[in-house]
């Protein structure tokens, strides 16, 4: 949603609205597009030059240009891109439901012969926000979570916030008027399933997001620790994505 407010504020963006076959796969779920690229995989020596076109994105010339970057790929990027990451986020409840929503479509595309995905949307959201935490309190790079829900509820207050972060000179008035609260499309949400200690610590990170728990050494301490603790009972996720980025 983040790329679409602000293509509409008069921002320059990197990628495409459908890449490769989105527009067959997910246009119901999200009519105006995702505007993705090769970089979504992380700005790195893999990605940049582009390994087709040869066209290479240097810091200081780029400055002013928004690209879309998974999360696992921020953490892969190198830190002079990292000017500003606005992370837009859900509750892990919500998530999931979105993300077996996504997978649902997926398995309609790829046919009753096709192998099947292994996706862990639990998992997944597990590690791209503790992960995202620690490389950038590691690294030292500006980022801000911004809640999918709170914009689509408060945009005139949350956008025009956001904005002034990110001190980009954007329309301000035109990227709000591009949210769309009507195109949300999951409402419920439940626990799925997670064992009743864990919600517990799903529920202190999410808070974090929120900006209701302070990022200090001993939540670093604490997130690090449970991170651990959760790859050691499940292993990593599976990135049900990696395979549709171009």
């Amino acid at each position: 949603m983040w790329m679409q407010l602000l293509a509409a504020g008069g921002l320059s963006v990197v990628g495409e609205a459908f890449p490769l076959d989105w527009r067959d796969t997910f246009y119901e779920a999200n009519p105006r597009g995702f505007f993705e690229s090769t970089l979504v995989n992380g700005i790195n020596f893999t990605t940049n030059p582009n390994p087709v076109t040869g066209a290479r994105l240097v810091p200081e010339e780029s400055r002013n240009l928004v690209v879309k970057v998974f999360a696992a790929g921020v953490c892969r990027s190198e830190a002079g891109f990292l000017d500003r990451v606005v992370v837009s986020t859900r509750g892990w409840r919500s998530y999931r439901r979105s993300a077996l929503r996504a997978q649902e479509v997926l398995a309609a595309s790829d046919g009753p012969d096709a192998p099947a995905r292994r996706t862990t949307p639990l998992l997944r959201w597990w590690f791209d926000h503790a992960n995202l935490i620690l490389d950038a309190a590691g690294r030292g790079y500006p980022m801000r979570f911004v809640r999918y829900e709170q914009v689509l509820e408060r945009p005139g207050s949350v956008v025009p916030d956001v904005l002034r972060w990110l001190s980009c000179g954007a329309d301000v008035a035109s990227a709000v008027a591009a949210v769309e609260p009507g195109l949300r499309t999951v409402e419920r949400a439940d626990n799925g399933g997670l064992q009743a200690t864990w919600v517990v610590d799903y529920d202190r990170l999410e808070a974090h997001l929120d900006g209701l728990a302070p990022v200090d050494p001993g939540f670093l301490s604490w997130l690090r620790e449970r991170s651990a603790a959760l790859r050691a009972l499940s292993g990593p996720p599976a990135d049900p994505w990696a395979d549709r980025a171009g």
